[in-house]
């Protein structure tokens, strides 16, 4: 657990030894471990956290055959802090770590993430650790009613919805929290307890006040007393603590009215008031903290008794409970500090307020609490100590995802205060960027500049290097920001241009960022130019941009952006027809990541598209389903495009693979769906491929209308942007019967891709081009572009696309082969009849079978094993002469996996160094 957590909050209150019996409560509370929730709901001092803790206590301490099946408890007590979404979840996977060690290690992960994922991922990791283990478990929120952030209590709905049968939810609280609360009545999951229940009865207040308070009171005072207090605990308390020095008992009581508030202010007043000068003051200067220790009340009250005097506090029941079992840290009730802070109003007036926070602030600093420092300093109008602490304190809030909290502290800030601090108001741009407010981000960065006198425009000038280092870091990191603004508005020039100028300066060794050095920022810079070229059509540099940013990320161990770098990295060598190459690329990302951070990366999910829709094509289909499903559940709950829109196209054409045409295009509306109610304008692609299946359905309206918004122009410019939206747009023309418009624009799409490297692409369009000839009955050239497309493809095992073509290719294909166009060997032959024997296994309505176009690898003769398509990687790189370090460099590898690459080759081999390996390798003809 990080050293934020404060675990004071997460002790179980210690028995009490003077303490009513109330069997029937014990024994309700009991029932609700039948159910999910046991709801203790009442008002403040009804003795809530006391009625808990004592069932506790009890049933696990007293018989021990109850104690053996009485669950484990983890308790949680919240205050006002704990409204941060992850700090909350934190504190709840910190209290179950105390009973389940090691329990929600992934979802604390996740929260600690720069970009949280949804709390249903989150959570649903925890709920799969505490079902892995069946013991039977309780989680006791108490003081509930501090939480009023929705999105806690959505989050905590979904918990309840899905709690292992053996895991139980109490809470304790003032007001019914916004839960389900009438479902889980329905459906008998819920017991309560209310403040009826808690009330005392007759028996117990004079059990409480005569037998534990020893007063000895009369039937009639206790009746008397029962009726203006109505059996609330804490009048009850109050009353009992007045009684103890009151000669005048029954006119004590006999006066004893009104409502609670105005009880508990009499009684209080009344408590305060006998108490020595010393302690009251001790009680009202202490009275600004949520938590106590001796220490810090020493600070507070300039004595040096304060731990002893919270001692004879607690003896005394004045209203002060121990947090911990050695009676080191304790807190005041809540109302009762409410009311001594009105108390220390009026005795020392704002001013006198002001000094005491800042007091605790220095004490919280001094002692490492720099979250409380911060609190105080904010509560006692230090701006200046405020800015300080928050600005020491921005990068641990990063790695914990509390970035609602970070940013809310700023707000708290006169925005001058903030200006003054470059490094503040960076933390701050980076912030609001990652919680979704990139413009209200770009106004900081513009503060940055002001205040450094500077602009990072002027980067691009030739009198940048006149900057001081502090200086021109400092707008490097403003420039590296603003170019992942420009990515997300899909500004390529822009992106090129900052991205450029970042990386420019990235050299210069005495560069320091405000935020971040430029080790971090590297692999960020290059992938966004990575991004920008892709996105402008220049797909042989964007690969290697994306090699070097994985490389880059590798050095840093960055478990998401190497994935990520990876994933579009595989989809260019796709594009590029090297299908082999790239289910590599995309293995290489999963399990390297998953070697050096432990667990996959969300981000992760661009490799597992990538591979579900390489084994499609290879017409392995089940191999697909199982790496698209995977893809689309790490990517979901984070919502990344990147990784969604390959993901639910390839299940789309996997659906419709198989004949279900209606489940492919539910697939697509979901997307589609899911876009919308992001506000991402992601769908152009999706729509594109729903298009193509209302046309194979025969919706020729719906093709019809797509066809006239998506205005793809076959006479126009046809960027590499709207190159699979062309093709498409040709396929819907090949369907409703205009085959000729279809020809020329893929004649165009042609030409552009060779132009471009685009082999994967020139194949698709090969195909279509084929079709379309034959739709105009013109065979010749129908056959002639299809002997180009199986030229190319035959190597890397294409399937799905020929096959997905249909029957009239099919027929080309037969034709193809009997006519003998092609000079063909025995693997052509071969190649041709695997894509005809997988149409006809599409016709028999065998959709789940599995016909590769690629027969598999056997090893040579004298190999028991074949080396793998990476182990030949490896292999050509030995005989090259390269190093471990260098493999690992060309193929984006760790040296690690490359020395475990080396002992599989020399194992398979029969060789015992590298001479020997490649000197085998060569007399069995494989280098």
């Amino acid at each position: 657990m990080p050293d934020t957590i404060l675990k004071t909050k997460l002790y179980i209150p210690p028995a009490r030894s003077k303490l009513v019996l109330r069997p029937h409560l014990i024994s309700r509370l009991s029932e609700g471990l039948a159910g999910k929730l046991m709801l203790v709901s009442a008002p403040a001092g009804s003795g809530k956290t006391t009625l808990v803790s004592e069932w506790i206590h009890r049933l696990a301490g007293e018989d021990q055959a109850v104690a053996s099946a009485f669950p484990a408890v983890a308790w949680l007590s919240l205050d006002e802090d704990d409204n941060d979404v992850a700090r909350f979840w934190s504190y709840v996977i910190a209290a179950l770590d105390t009973i389940r060690p090691g329990v929600g290690t992934d979802a604390l992960a996740m929260l600690r993430s720069a970009q949280p994922p949804p709390y249903q991922t989150i959570l649903t990791a925890l709920i799969n650790d505490l079902d892995d283990r069946p013991d039977p478990l309780a989680l006791i929120l108490d003081d509930y009613h501090a939480i009023h952030v929705q999105p806690i209590h959505d989050a905590l709905a979904y918990l309840l919805d899905h709690l292992p049968p053996h895991t139980h939810l109490i809470i304790a609280t003032r007001a019914d929290p916004p839960l389900p609360l009438s479902s889980l009545r329905a459906r008998r999951q819920l017991v309560e307890v209310r403040a009826d229940d808690l009330r005392f009865t007759p028996g117990e207040i004079a059990a409480f006040l005569n037998q534990i308070m020893g007063l000895g009171l009369s039937a009639d005072d206790l009746r008397a007393l029962e009726q203006r207090t109505e059996g609330w605990a804490a009048g009850l308390q109050l009353a009992a603590l007045s009684l103890q020095e009151e000669e005048d008992v029954a006119g004590f009581i006999r006066a004893f009215t009104g409502s609670h508030r105005y009880v508990f202010d009499y009684l209080a007043q009344e408590v305060l008031e006998r108490q020595p000068d010393s302690v009251r003051t001790f009680l009202m200067r202490t009275s600004i903290l949520e938590r106590l220790s001796g220490s810090l009340c020493d600070a507070l009250t300039e004595r040096t008794d304060g731990q002893s005097t919270l001692e004879r506090l607690e003896q005394a029941n004045l209203f002060i409970v121990p947090l911990d079992q050695s009676r080191r840290w304790y807190r005041y009730h809540p109302l009762f500090a409410d009311f001594l802070r009105a108390q220390l109003q009026q005795a020392l007036g704002a001013h006198g307020i002001l000094a005491l926070h800042l007091q605790a602030s220095e004490w919280h600093e001094q002692n490492g609490s720099i979250r409380d420092a911060v609190s105080h300093a904010l509560a006692a109008d230090d701006h200046t100590r405020a800015a300080r602490l928050i600005e020491d304190y921005a990068p641990a809030m990063f790695l914990q995802s509390e970035l609602t909290t970070l940013t809310g502290w700023i707000h708290r800030l006169p925005v001058e205060d903030v200006y003054a601090r470059p490094r503040l108001c960076m933390a701050n741009a980076w912030a609001l960027l990652a919680t979704g407010h990139g413009e209200e981000a770009e106004r900081w960065l513009q503060a940055i500049e002001r205040t450094l006198g500077a602009s990072a425009e002027g980067l691009a000038d030739e009198d940048s290097g006149r900057l001081s280092p502090d200086v021109l870091g400092a707008l490097v990191e403003v420039t590296a920001l603003r170019g992942v603004l420009a990515v997300g508005r899909f500004d390529v020039p822009r992106t090129l241009e900052l991205s450029r100028r970042v990386l420019r300066h990235l050299g210069d060794s005495e560069l320091r960022g405000l935020f971040n050095d430029p080790p971090q920022m590297r692999p960020a810079a290059l992938f966004n130019l990575g991004l920008a070229q892709e996105l402008g059509g220049e797909v042989g540099t964007a690969a290697g941009t994306f090699r070097e940013t994985a490389a880059a990320s590798l050095e840093l161990k960055n478990q998401h952006l190497y994935p990520l770098a990876l994933g579009h990295l595989g989809q260019l060598q796709v594009v590029q027809g090297q299908l082999h190459q790239a289910q590599l690329t995309y293995r290489s990302a999963l399990q390297e990541t998953q070697e050096f951070a432990g667990s996959p990366s969300p981000l992760s999910a661009i490799a597992h598209a990538g591979l579900g829709n390489v084994h499609y094509e290879w017409n392995d289909r089940d191999a697909a389903l199982s790496h698209l499903l995977k893809g689309i559940e790490l990517a979901k709950p984070w919502i990344n495009w990147e990784s969604l829109i390959p993901a639910y196209l390839g299940l789309a054409r996997l659906k419709r693979s198989r004949g279900d045409l209606d489940g492919a295009l539910t697939v697509l509306d979901e997307f589609i769906a899911m876009c919308r109610q992001s506000n991402a304008a992601m769908t152009s692609a999706a729509q594109a491929y729903q298009a193509v299946l209302w046309a194979a359905r025969g919706d020729s309206a719906l093709a019809t209308q797509w066809l006239r918004e998506a205005g793809i122009d076959p006479a126009g410019d046809l960027a590499y942007g709207v190159e699979f939206e062309a093709i498409a747009s040709a396929q819907v023309l090949i369907a409703l019967g205009r085959a000729a418009e279809a020809a020329r624009l893929l004649e165009r799409l042609r030409q552009s891709a060779e132009a471009g490297h685009r082999t994967g692409r020139v194949i698709e369009i090969s195909v279509w081009q084929s079709v379309a000839q034959h739709a105009q009955a013109k065979a010749p050239e129908a056959l002639s572009v299809l002997e180009r497309a199986v030229t190319l493809a035959a190597p890397e095992g294409y399937c799905r696309t020929f096959v997905d073509a249909g029957a009239s290719l099919a027929e080309l294909l037969a034709k193809l082969l009997t006519t003998r166009r092609l000079d063909l060997d025995e693997t052509s032959s071969t190649y041709i009849r695997r894509l005809l024997d997988a149409m006809r296994v599409d016709r028999e309505g065998k959709g789940a079978a599995a016909v590769r176009a690629q027969p598999s690898k056997s090893p040579p003769a004298g190999m028991a094993e074949a080396l793998s398509d990476r182990e030949m990687e490896v292999l050509r790189r030995l005989a090259d002469g390269l190093t471990n370090a260098e493999i690992g460099q060309a193929l984006v590898l760790s040296v690690n996996t490359v020395k475990t690459h080396v002992g599989n080759i020399y194992g398979k081999l029969g060789a015992r160094n590298r001479a020997q390996a490649i000197a085998r390798a060569r007399e069995l003809d494989l280098l």
